[in-house]
């Protein structure tokens, strides 16, 4: 069992297909022990095998080599543990029952993803969409999103789905800083029904969302020796102006 389990862990295909999560830090772990996750597996050394006792941990348990806890972790200095969760299935996304949505276009930074979720949550936004992206239950996500990862609800999704939801009546709103228009500008999209996409960090959106987008977003600022803004920054002001529009403020 424990050779098959680590393998599992070390293998990013497998772990988003098993709905793992990968907890390494001990405030998540209680965070989600109190919250009744469901705990699958507790791989410690001997550095954490205080915590089984600590946090009465009735998951099947492994004992390893602290090499090993060192390789599953993400965390500059290990706390001695790796907690292996099942990710809660009620938070699986039904798009249907939307009207706002987020979605992630080939984004493979883990803590830009995390920073999003953070913003996005803060300003009211709970529904995410992943094309091509980074699993929202990385352990580096878990811990830039401050947790909020646990608070959305998200679904993988293609090309075919995005575009069945413009039939569907979404209007689709991608970032431009070449073209795009002020969010302000784009009042009328967001009293309906949209999704709001955000790019790959270093390629942007690909030509197919492009394509098929009904605006362009940009956000000005004054100092253009400035290339660009990261992502998750970016996304912060978009969502603030949003809640603002929304919610009267302008």
């Amino acid at each position: 069992m424990r050779n098959k389990i680590i393998e599992i862990l070390l293998d990013k295909k497998q772990l988003r297909a098993n709905n793992f999560i990968i907890v390494d830090t001990e405030k998540i772990l209680k965070d989600l022990l109190n919250t009744g996750f469901d705990l699958k597996y507790f791989l410690y050394s001997e550095k954490g095998e205080g915590l089984i006792e600590k946090y009465n941990i009735k998951a099947d348990t492994v004992k390893t080599k602290t090499f090993i806890i060192k390789k599953l972790s993400s965390v500059e200095t290990d706390q001695g543990f790796v907690a292996v969760f099942e990710a809660p299935l009620n938070n699986k996304l039904d798009t249907v029952k939307e009207k706002q949505l987020i979605l992630f276009d080939k984004i493979q930074d883990p803590t830009n993803t995390g920073a999003i979720i953070r913003s996005g949550t803060a300003f009211g936004f709970y529904s995410y969409l992943f094309l091509d992206s980074v699993y929202i239950f990385n352990n580096k996500t878990i811990r830039s999103s401050a947790g909020t990862c646990f608070m959305v609800k998200y679904k993988d999704t293609d090309i075919a789905e995005i575009k069945k939801l413009k039939e569907n009546g979404f209007k689709l709103l991608i970032t431009d800083k070449e073209k795009g228009k002020d969010i302000r500008e784009l009042k009328k999209y967001l009293k309906e029904r949209f999704i709001l996409v955000f790019g790959n960090e270093g390629e942007g959106i690909r030509n197919e969302i492009r394509e098929i987008s009904d605006e362009k977003v940009n956000i000005d600022y004054p100092d253009k020796k400035v290339e660009s803004l990261n992502v998750s920054n970016a996304a912060s002001i978009l969502f603030y102006e949003i809640n603002n529009i929304l919610n009267g403020g302008k």
